[in-house]
């Protein structure tokens, strides 16, 4: 008989860019200037960058590249590999980073990092089904335990709010609502108030 699958990984196969993983490896463990060719959502056409890898991280089943680019207005930037058109190595002299990576992502979801420090966000729940579920699943591993307050439920975070949080917090929908602070709960009511709109 044929054996059955037992197990499920969640990786988009047809996703670009997994082919730039062994360059990218090899470049920032043999310290590598790359050219790239790049083109970002935003951009009508491929541009190119002189880039200094330095880590790489998946996230929602996309692979992401941090380095430094030296006409990039922060000092660490992020490249989706499925936006990376070509890459080749340079003779530029390889900048040197001591980021600790853990660290990095400490006090974010996902990849983009703000200027913004941690804050602490109060998220109310409003049914025990779905408090069950967060309490199983945290958002961020900041999450305090969740707790009942009169009819409703309560935990917060402390982190540093990005695209990925206000994308986290809406796929809840209904479910919950921020109650502080003042611009996280301004930012949630103007993402629903846009998206009400559109229906």
């Amino acid at each position: 008989a044929e054996p059955k699958n037992i197990i499920s990984f969640d990786n988009n196969e047809y996703l670009r860019g997994r082919e730039f993983l062994s360059v990218l490896f090899n470049a920032i463990l043999y310290k590598r200037v790359l050219k790239i060719i790049y083109q970002d959502f935003k951009s009508e056409f491929p541009y190119e960058i002189i880039y200094h890898p330095y880590h790489i991280k998946q996230f929602n089943s996309r692979w992401f590249v941090f380095g430094f680019n030296p006409s990039a207005p922060y000092p660490i930037q992020n490249l989706a590999l499925d936006r990376i058109h070509e890459i080749s190595e340079t003779n530029a002299e390889y900048l040197e980073n001591n980021i600790d990576w853990k660290e990095y992502f400490d006090d974010i979801i996902g990849v983009t990092k703000s200027a913004d420090q941690a804050i602490e966000i109060k998220i109310k729940i409003y049914d025990e089904e779905q408090a069950s579920y967060i309490s199983t699943k945290p958002l961020h591993h900041s999450q305090k335990p969740v707790r009942k307050v009169g009819e409703y439920f309560e935990t917060s975070l402390k982190l540093a709010p990005n695209f990925e949080l206000y994308k986290s917090l809406l796929s809840y929908g209904p479910s919950i609502s921020v109650i502080y602070p003042d611009e996280v709960v301004k930012k949630m009511k103007s993402l629903a108030t846009l998206m009400s709109a559109r229906y």
